[in-house]
């Protein structure tokens, strides 16, 4: 259809990958989430404390890191996102682990959501 269309696809991907490797995407998005989170701050925040691992089975860790994926994506697609941390996540422990097995989970921090080992007390 494109091509009947009479549009150039080499020239097309060429351009798309010239903007990828520019950055311009990400530059743009990175824009938008700096007024995003500037307007979080003046809202509430939430904070979600994972100190008792100890305490939960494989299975129930499995599903507080589907809530936490949850979390951050409902956040990241709200037209008025807050800032979310969730905290005790232990570097060594099976909550990180499994959080860091989710692609993308390095750049949360920059959609207003922090995971962090310190904890409420």
């Amino acid at each position: 259809e494109a091509i009947a269309a009479g549009r150039d696809l080499d020239a097309e991907r060429k351009f798309v990958l010239e903007r990828t490797m520019a950055g311009d995407r990400q530059r743009r998005l990175s824009e938008i989430w700096e007024g995003r989170i500037q307007d979080a701050r003046k809202r509430f925040q939430i904070c979600i404390d994972c100190s008792f691992e100890k305490l939960m089975t494989e299975r129930e860790i499995a599903s507080l890191v589907q809530q936490l994926r949850y979390c951050y994506s409902y956040n990241k697609k709200s037209p008025n996102p807050c800032l979310v941390a969730a905290t005790s996540i232990s570097r060594s422990g099976r909550t990180r682990k499994l959080l860091e097995k989710e692609a993308g989970f390095t750049t949360w921090h920059q959609r207003a959501y922090t995971c962090t080992e310190e904890s409420l007390e």
